[in-house]
């Protein structure tokens, strides 16, 4: 997550920031849909089950060899 591109990061517990940018996103639509496509992209280039599975082959792969 990129903060202010993605989505908002917020400290745990910081209630009123949370209260804050949730209600910016409610008023500002484009802004709302401009981070929805920009998390939906990175979401797509860096979780695509491809580049998953590779990451996990590649764990396997390094467990098998240190036995």
């Amino acid at each position: 997550m990129v903060d202010n591109e993605t989505g908002f990061l917020v400290e745990r517990g910081d209630h009123e920031d949370w209260i804050k940018k949730l209600t910016l996103l409610i008023n500002d639509k484009k802004l709302a849909e401009k981070m929805g496509n920009s998390g939906r992209k990175f979401v797509e280039d860096n979780f695509s089950w491809e580049r998953m599975a590779k990451g996990f082959l590649k764990i396997v792969q390094e467990y098998i060899d240190k036995r």
